[in-house]
């Protein structure tokens, strides 16, 4: 009898909730210094992490991610919208280097033309 091989990481519970989450980026004009505002009171209102995220509004580990895959483009970062946010989660063994999280976003044309071939990736920690 043949025994399987053990899985090289642990099993973790995948759950969902929903949440309701608001674009931490402040609005096109504010001060940068708002930002950390922003990104704070999301945070505040989401409870503890980790934050995976299937849509809705990233939470930044740093800079606002829509102006990041916009290329710091303030009028283009509001056609991006997230698709994926996988943040640092220790009970799932995944740890993006010192507590970051991964993002995925795409174009608001792109997703209603399913052209998911044109999103974009980043990163933050």
């Amino acid at each position: 009898m043949t025994r399987p091989h053990p899985s090289p990481r642990r099993g973790s519970p995948l759950l969902g909730s929903r949440d309701a989450f608001f674009a931490c980026h402040p609005p096109t004009g504010a001060a940068p210094d708002d930002a950390g505002f922003f990104t704070d009171l999301a945070l505040d209102l989401g409870g503890p992490g980790p934050h995976h995220l299937i849509g809705g509004y990233a939470l930044p580990v740093q800079d606002t991610v829509e102006l990041e895959v916009a290329r710091y483009d303030h009028a283009e970062a509001h056609e991006w919208l997230l698709l994926a946010q996988i943040d640092t989660d220790e009970r799932a063994a995944m740890v993006w280097s010192d507590g970051g999280a991964l993002y995925w976003l795409i174009r608001r044309q792109d997703l209603a033309e399913r052209r998911f071939d044109r999103a974009r990736f980043t990163s933050q920690c």
